[in-house]
């Protein structure tokens, strides 16, 4: 056994002007860092995972903030059309959509309604206008 050996030092000679304590150094480094790299490269994944939905959940938010402006939007100038709409012709061409649907028959009742309220007169089922 060689006198480095046996005094606790690796098999690795030194080659002459190395100072061995920084030779001990570097290899319990190296060791480290082997050691440590699955942990590492885990921690580094989780991260990046983590990023990863962190931007795809605010991708969500902004994209369902862009379509509740857009729902606005839309109601807005649907409310606006129905304002500035006739009544009669908004009853009639709900009436040819949905023909043949119990909301037809609703409409129409509706609609008889509102003549009797215009008109002043008291509606069919008894009531006052």
């Amino acid at each position: 056994m060689s006198e480095n050996q046996e005094a606790g030092h690796s098999g690795v000679d030194c080659a002459p002007g190395l100072n061995r304590q920084v030779v001990e150094a570097v290899e319990v480094v190296n060791a480290q860092v082997l050691g440590s790299s699955a942990a590492v490269a885990q921690a580094m994944t989780d991260q990046v995972m983590a990023q990863a939905i962190g931007m795809a959940m605010q991708n969500a938010v902004a994209q369902q903030q862009h379509l509740y402006t857009l729902r606005n939007a839309i109601t807005t100038a649907v409310v606006r059309t129905i304002l500035e709409s006739n009544a009669e012709e908004a009853v009639r061409f709900a009436r040819e959509m949905l023909a043949g649907d119990d909301v037809a028959s609703t409409l129409e009742r509706l609609a008889a309604l509102m003549k009797d309220v215009q008109a002043g007169r008291k509606s069919s089922d008894g009531g006052t206008a």
